[in-house]
């Protein structure tokens, strides 16, 4: 069997990095998982202004483009001047989720960001897609970078 990288695994830049004012909801770009089995939030949180406050979470449908509804578990803890300037990681196992149960996502999902208090915000998302068929799964992208994959480095595990 080929190998093709371009099914096994995708990259997705979905809200780019830059400076939100306080009060700005954005909607990432809609994400396919069809034939995806396994994808991995990255929120790269950059500075949030003092008595501000970003919430980053995951939402999804069965309809492209409407329909959205936030999915079980998937917020990153709040982010605040304490914890700024970081990256944190989610990961969702599509066929252990289904809304509000255990057993698989809805085919489209979008990141929802959302900056509070006095403040501008800095953040960006990227959305990295697996597919088990291939063998390319969050341990073996760890293992790659040098890192252990464990539950307890995740802000959320949907496994």
């Amino acid at each position: 069997m080929q190998h093709n990288s371009a099914t096994s695994v995708q990259v997705k830049e979905v809200i780019q990095t830059l400076s939100r004012a306080t009060g700005t909801t954005t909607n990432s770009l809609e994400i396919d998982t069809r034939g995806f089995q396994e994808a991995l939030i990255i929120l790269n949180a950059g500075t949030v202004a003092a008595s501000s406050t970003l919430d980053v979470k995951v939402q999804d449908t069965t309809t492209s483009g409407s329909g959205y509804a936030d999915m079980t578990s998937t917020a990153f803890a709040q982010v605040v001047p304490a914890n700024d300037e970081q990256i944190f990681v989610g990961r969702i196992k599509f066929n252990s989720y289904t809304n509000g149960t255990a057993d698989k996502a809805e085919r489209f999902l979008r990141v929802v960001g959302v900056t509070g208090g006095s403040g501008a915000s800095v953040y960006g998302v990227t959305v990295i897609l697996l597919n088990y068929a291939h063998g390319t799964t969050f341990d073996a992208i760890s293992s790659a970078f040098g890192g252990a994959a464990t539950a307890a480095s995740l802000a959320f595990n949907i496994d």
